[in-house]
């Protein structure tokens, strides 16, 4: 559920199909298909993206709107790096930076928008 505004909902079904729900009025806005099983998905605080893992990758999706759009759905950014597939995902409260946990007991930090001379670290 959306931080922002608690009308949206995004659930994922175990053959990686994911529906964008307006909640409040319980209508299916969109419905699209991830490549893997999602491990782990999570809102930023502001509610202006979402962070999604499968795998050892992680993306980072804008949040579309409550109202049906022919392609609602936009990638922002896709984040590698990681050794072992990626268990946790955690924001900054900005909703600046974005935290990965793998299996393998590492951590990669990334910036969600481009920062001069800004590099990740583990």
């Amino acid at each position: 559920l959306s931080p922002k505004d608690d009308r949206l909902l995004i659930i994922v079904d175990v053959n990686h199909y994911g529906m964008l729900v307006n909640y409040r009025r319980g209508v299916i806005l969109h419905r699209f298909k991830f490549k893997q099983p999602v491990r782990e998905m999570k809102f930023s605080p502001d509610g202006s993206k979402f962070a999604v893992s499968y795998g050892k990758h992680v993306q980072v999706w804008l949040t579309p709107g409550v109202r049906r759009e022919f392609a609602p759905m936009v990638l922002h950014r896709q984040y590698t790096g990681l050794v072992g597939d990626v268990t946790t995902l955690d924001w900054s409260s900005d909703s600046s930076v974005l935290l990965a946990g793998g299996k393998d007991c590492q951590a990669r930090v990334w910036t969600v928008d481009t920062v001069k001379d800004y590099g990740p670290w583990t």
